[in-house]
């Protein structure tokens, strides 16, 4: 059986709700959608619980805001019972065009807050990670805290919706094989 924690990092907040920034949000939420699961709040992230023959999925999205993302892991490892290595964190990646998917098993932060606190947090940089494209723009700040262009829209729907579908084959498969499908997918050829 495998079972993972899945962190999708966005911020909390209707005005942050479809920005760019928000990405792993949004796939955590399609898998809470696709189950039909029930979302339990704490004070520092909400989540879901999907349990099947193959394992579990501990979906969880951090409501920290995104600098602060690494704080919820005390809590969030002793309600799981998961480790770090079942650790899967789905986060927007710039440096992707949108739609783009790349699962690596471990980075560095760069340039992402988000990334950087869960490393402080965790003392390492060796976790699995779902990156999403979501394209750079000037100033990188005030566009990925924007909203994606409604001619995007379809792009990112599907981006979501393989994401999640990526992330549930991991029960079922071996991470090697996922990644390799994963990294084969290119984005729509418009971008």
């Amino acid at each position: 059986m495998n079972s993972f924690l899945v962190v999708g990092l966005g911020n909390p907040g209707n005005e942050y709700s479809r920005s760019r920034h928000n990405v792993g949000f949004l796939v955590v939420d399609e898998l809470i959608n696709r189950f039909s699961l029930k979302v339990r709040k704490k004070k520092q992230y909400h989540y879901a619980v999907y349990v099947c023959d193959d394992g579990m999925l501990f979906l969880c999205k951090p409501q920290t805001y995104m600098n602060c993302s690494g704080s919820i892991f005390p809590s969030v490892f002793a309600v799981s019972k998961l480790r770090k290595d079942q650790l899967l964190v789905i986060v927007d990646n710039f440096d992707l065009p949108p739609g783009m998917l790349r699962l690596k098993s471990k980075g560095t932060a760069s340039s992402h807050n988000g990334l950087f606190s869960i490393s402080n947090a965790l003392g390492t940089h060796n976790y699995l990670r779902l990156y999403l494209g979501i394209g750079k723009m000037v100033p990188v700040s005030q566009y990925v805290l924007g909203h994606w262009a409604r001619e995007e829209e379809e792009v990112y729907t599907r981006m979501f919706s393989q994401g999640a579908d990526f992330i549930e084959s991991l029960l079922s498969n071996p991470l090697a094989s996922v990644m390799s499908s994963c990294n084969r997918k290119i984005p729509h050829e418009s971008y």
